[in-house]
């Protein structure tokens, strides 16, 4: 059995026991099957299949390239730097609302979601990185920095706007948890130096200009702007 397949099945003892007798695996690659993988850092792996807590803090211990991204001969149409697997965990495990059911088309049901233990920890997750030297403008194929990716995964659980009504879609909440937790993470990205014009190469869109456009997220990120003096 890979080391993939071991961390996808959460199993820290193995993959311990492995990069034991084969440190050079922690910076492994991920081979072409299955694709949802392919081409990945067993860092990657560990962010992107379930965030596999123990499993991530483990590797980071043990040399993990902060830095990773797949390469580019594998024309990966979403390859991105391994931070922005981190940036998702970061903001999909805040205290939010979600659906009960996220897999059932019809459900209308929401609950609450993640603990304030989940949300420090996924956030200490995202500032242990940057610490160790991960590049916050490090960008995707499509020219998009950590930034915008913390603004792209914030779209998806803030509530989404009717077009016909100009109103939120019933059931998600804005709740002050989930403001404090997301601006949290805008914070240490621009403290880190991330880019807050950062262009995206598809729309041509600046962050600004693309997510001005979109009113919940942006009422939470422009006063974060604020404070750094950029709004």
């Amino acid at each position: 059995m890979d080391i993939f397949t071991l961390i996808k099945e959460d199993n820290l003892a193995e993959v311990k026991a492995m990069i034991g007798k084969e440190p050079s695996l922690v910076n492994a690659v991920a081979p072409k099957k299955p694709v949802d993988t392919k081409g990945m850092s067993p860092l990657q792996v560990s962010l992107c299949t379930n965030w596999h807590r123990d499993i991530v803090d483990f590797l980071l211990d043990h040399g993990a390239d902060v830095n990773f991204m797949e390469s580019a001969d594998l024309h990966i149409a979403q390859a991105h730097p391994v931070l922005h697997d981190a940036v998702s965990v970061a903001l999909w495990n805040s205290r939010r609302y979600g659906c009960v059911d996220p897999d059932d088309p019809d459900n209308i049901a929401f609950a609450w979601k993640h603990t304030k233990e989940d949300a420090d920890r996924s956030y200490a997750l995202l500032e242990r990185m940057i610490r160790m030297g991960a590049n916050v403008n490090g960008v995707n194929n499509y020219n998009d920095n950590a930034l915008s990716e913390a603004l792209s995964q914030a779209c998806y659980l803030c509530p989404s706007i009717n077009p016909l009504t100009g109103k939120p879609f019933p059931g998600l909440r804005m709740t002050p948890e989930m403001t404090e937790d997301f601006q949290r993470i805008f914070r240490l990205l621009i403290r880190s130096g991330a880019d807050t014009e950062s262009r995206n190469s598809y729309n041509k869109k600046t962050i600004r200009e693309f997510y001005e456009e979109h009113r919940e997220v942006w009422s939470i990120y422009e006063p974060v702007l604020k404070e750094f003096g950029k709004a």
